[in-house]
């Protein structure tokens, strides 16, 4: 992967406004949930996203692996779309506070999605490209 775009994206992540992921299912009834903790992992080569997924992004993920996440600086109007293809998932045994104080709502694990990125692009409000900065780039060798 491109270590200089992946390193400035991760960067970016930890200070964007918004971070959001898109799902679909395969009939392309989508889904938008947030995206919490965006990670770099060197033994796959990928990002993992952490967070509270709710039940509909998990049942899409099941049936249909392709995954979109937005990171966006909602006053300077800049941001990445980045498009990629989910390899795995580990969940974490615990339940959100909030459903264990709620039996009746559905339950919300803690996952940690393991995501190959085949995409980076430019993303704001305004008129941009969606040119793949992976396909602008000289590709790392090291």
């Amino acid at each position: 992967m491109h270590k200089q775009l992946i390193k400035d994206f991760l960067s970016f992540a930890k200070k964007a406004d918004v971070i959001l992921m898109a799902t679909s299912n395969p009939s392309g009834v989508n889904h938008v949930a947030p995206a919490g903790i965006i990670e770099y992992d060197s033994d796959s080569d990928s990002v993992t996203v952490t967070e509270w997924f709710c039940p509909k992004t998990v049942a899409n993920l099941h049936e249909n692996l392709n995954i979109s996440i937005v990171l966006w600086k909602l006053k300077l109007d800049c941001g990445y779309q980045v498009e990629g293809r989910l390899i795995d998932v580990h969940i974490a045994p615990v339940k959100s506070a909030a459903d264990r104080s709620n039996p009746k709502r559905p339950a919300q694990f803690c996952k940690k999605l393991l995501v190959k990125v085949y995409t980076i692009s430019e993303f704001s409000e305004a008129p941009h490209s969606d040119e793949n900065l992976l396909n602008t780039q000289k590709r790392d060798t090291a």
